[in-house]
């Protein structure tokens, strides 16, 4: 089976760790519990980067950028090549690219602050 690079942005990372401090307001376990299950569809990737659907603001935007939903939260990345970018997590309200963001979702491949997938486990900076 053909495997993909998953390569995982800087601003993907900072949304991971807001949305663990936001959850660990209340509950510490919760929030450190609701990462593990976040984080492994992006760890799927690796073997299947179509299962996500392309999302709504895909012709809006021109590039067919895909998503993945867990509860209220979408995992947006795109496939480029033999590597798969993901570039936010955002809560599913949200729209994207509208929100607050100092990257350019057209120029997210090559020029962000990335993080690859090494042996099944995602690296944090």
């Amino acid at each position: 089976m053909k495997r993909y690079q998953v390569v995982v942005t800087a601003a993907a990372e900072r949304d991971l760790r807001a949305i663990r401090a936001f959850i660990a307001g209340d509950s510490p376990g919760a929030a450190t519990a609701f990462l593990v299950v976040l984080r492994r569809p992006i760890e799927g990737l690796e073997a299947l980067p179509l299962r996500g659907s392309v999302i709504p603001e895909a012709d809006l935007l021109g590039v067919p950028y895909r998503h993945i939903v867990h509860g209220n939260y979408r995992t947006l990345y795109r496939v480029d090549g033999e590597r798969v970018l993901v570039l936010r997590v955002l809560h599913g309200a949200w729209l994207w690219p509208a929100v607050s963001d100092e990257s350019n979702p057209r120029a997210d491949c090559g020029t962000l602050d990335v993080e690859p997938l090494a042996s099944g486990r995602l690296n944090r900076p």
